[in-house]
């Protein structure tokens, strides 16, 4: 399965890679179409245990296959620098808002069994993205005089994919025979997330494009997406391993305070250096933190609780 999966991904990079026209973006458009076929042949033939997350995923390989349509008729067909009209717009976030649905799905059950680690992973993968966003992107996309709805778009996508992917790691490390399968969903969602960054940075206003080699990116995260279904692997998602004692230790209370103090440490430097305090990502990181850390404190009280009573 890994040959076959590597035998793919090389054959389709290779031909977006070294082409032009309609077979570089024919190559695009079956880099999404295959994975997704791949998944509804295995849901077809009740090959997957626990297949509602799965149906999601392909519905959103589906709806992104749709757009990497449209995509190819205004750009490679017609001539169009870039896709154009509603159903451009809409179904790029609809893809991907179904495609993180379906990775918390996959996770559920994990969540029951470790819902301190993931939230732990989640708090720390914010974090860095809150850093990466005020240090990186936003200078960036303000210089590229981006809309403040597609600032807010890219940044809740960027917040919300970073605390995904930390979940899906944290999920992998702690069980075994689930391994495989959720390696290659983090791969899946990590390049999600860094062909947004990667596409964010290499913009070109005069042109309305982005770096051409971002689509090798996007060929490897759908085809780990459908590893993610193939692999046998993912049988054992629907029963994961059960997980240590939850500790609340000492390095992982200063995590949490390094994620509480993070945004408004942001927020000060950014006042102190340019007179401006990006408060769209004070508040939306804020909005997403700390509910999660008192979540996770109020979980480790109730064990604590119970602990005591038993």
């Amino acid at each position: 399965m890994h040959g076959r999966l590597v035998a793919l991904g090389l054959v389709l990079c290779l031909a977006y890679a070294t082409t032009d026209g309609l077979v570089h973006g024919g190559a695009l458009v079956l880099s999404i179409a295959i994975p997704a076929a791949v998944v509804l042949r295995r849901l077809a033939a009740g090959q997957i245990r626990r297949s509602a997350p799965w149906w999601l995923l392909s519905a959103a390989l589906v709806t992104l296959a749709v757009n990497a349509v449209v995509w190819y008729v205004d750009v490679c067909v017609r001539g169009h620098v870039n896709a154009s009209g509603l159903a451009s717009k809409v179904t790029l976030p609809l893809g991907y808002a179904l495609l993180l649905a379906a990775a918390l799905g996959v996770l559920s059950p994990f969540v029951r069994r470790d819902r301190s680690g993931l939230i732990d992973a989640a708090v720390l993968w914010l974090a860095s993205a809150s850093v990466l966003w005020a240090v990186v992107l936003h200078p960036t996309l303000v210089r590229h005089a981006v809309a403040p709805g597609d600032l807010a778009y890219t940044l809740l996508l960027v917040l919300l994919v970073s605390g995904l992917a930390g979940m899906v790691l944290q999920a992998a490390v702690g069980n075994r025979a689930a391994r495989p399968a959720l390696l290659y969903l983090s791969a899946a969602v990590i390049l999600t997330l860094a062909g947004n960054v990667a596409r964010a940075l290499t913009f070109d206003p005069a042109t309305q494009t982005s770096a051409r080699w971002i689509g090798l990116v996007w060929i490897v995260a759908y085809s780990s997406a459908a590893a993610a279904a193939a692999h046998p692997s993912h049988a054992a998602l629907a029963e994961p391993q059960p997980v240590g004692p939850d500790r609340l230790s000492r390095s992982r209370l200063v995590v949490f305070g390094l994620a509480l103090g993070v945004n408004p440490l942001l927020a000060e430097v950014q006042e102190t250096v340019s007179g401006h305090v990006d408060w769209m990502l004070l508040t939306a990181a804020t909005l997403v933190i700390v509910p999660l850390v008192v979540v996770r404190i109020a979980h480790l009280a109730q064990r604590q609780a119970a602990a005591e009573g038993a």
